[in-house]
């Protein structure tokens, strides 16, 4: 018997387009940074007309805006993905960093997301567009840290959290000028050392009474 196959609606078709653009954007930063990611270069990456890019996104600015927006939410997901993934038993604080970095600023696509930081400090239209996402971003992380985690001393541990991804983005940067692994996992142990002392997962602090 012959199968049919669902024809996609315009509005699937339509993110469909605008994820592959958003991919484009990211693959183009990490690869060429800020300056030379282009409208007509994003489109050349996605398989896309000049045209069908311009229907989703009519600028550089509003593809670069689109793409932090869609490259930083996925990095929440993966965040709390990971968080969730690391079991009772294991040093899970340390677990924590170590995904983190492996998984999340140790990329290319984080790459790209440094791109448009360092581009936010003289491009003052890219802040205005940046920063309410940051924004938005900062709240998500807080309530979904606050599912997660608690903190020995009744500290914020969102603050501890974002405190970790301020100094895994400057490992980063230094890590590709030094290229020197070894400090990288000293870094990392250190970190993970004395954010063990201060956080604590909520099933843990549950069991402690």
């Amino acid at each position: 018997m012959a199968t049919s196959t669902a024809r996609r609606t315009q509005g699937e078709r339509s993110a469909e387009a605008r994820r592959r653009l958003c991919e484009a954007t990211i693959d183009c930063l990490a690869a060429h940074g800020y300056a030379g990611t282009t409208t007509l270069r994003v489109a050349e990456i996605a398989g896309l007309s000049r045209g069908a890019m311009q229907h989703h996104f009519g600028s550089k600015l509003d593809l670069v805006t689109a793409a932090a927006e869609y490259l930083l939410d996925g990095a929440l997901a993966r965040t709390v993905e990971m968080a969730h993934r690391l079991r009772p038993g294991e040093d899970r604080v340390r677990g924590f960093v170590r995904d983190a970095w492996r998984k999340l600023v140790a990329s290319p696509r984080y790459d790209a997301i440094l791109e448009i930081f360092v581009a936010v400090r003289s491009d003052a239209e890219l802040r205005g567009r940046i920063e309410p996402v940051l924004r938005r971003l900062s709240l998500s992380l807080a309530a979904a840290v606050g599912t997660l985690f608690r903190t020995r001393d009744g500290s914020d541990p969102a603050l501890l959290v974002g405190m970790t991804f301020t100094l895994l983005r400057g490992l980063s940067l230094e890590a590709g000028l030094y290229r020197d692994p070894a400090l990288v996992e000293r870094v990392l142990d250190q970190w993970a050392d004395m954010l063990g002392d201060r956080l604590v997962f909520v099933d843990e602090a549950a069991a402690a009474g």
